[in-house]
């Protein structure tokens, strides 16, 4: 019976322990600076889209080039 008693007062030990360290690492999280949202400039942003539209082209050439590819192959095959 003591061992029973004992068993239920460590699980209720655990229990709370659990419970405070949850609302000290919420308290924690709440106090934490957090960083700023990121700023581009105009030209930051005008150069990226410069760049996609430079990868966009380079794809369609890639696909274009792999249709004349596909159909030289099919051309040969026959």
């Amino acid at each position: 019976m003591l061992y029973i008693l004992f068993a239920i007062c460590f699980v209720y030990t655990v229990y709370k322990v659990a419970c405070w360290l949850m609302d000290w690492l919420d308290s924690k999280a709440e106090t934490e600076v957090k960083p700023a949202e990121p700023t581009f400039t105009p030209e930051e942003i005008l150069q990226t889209k410069v760049i996609l539209t430079q990868i966009e082209l380079e794809a369609k050439a890639l696909e274009a080039r792999r249709k004349l590819y596909d159909e030289a192959l099919k051309e040969t095959k026959q």
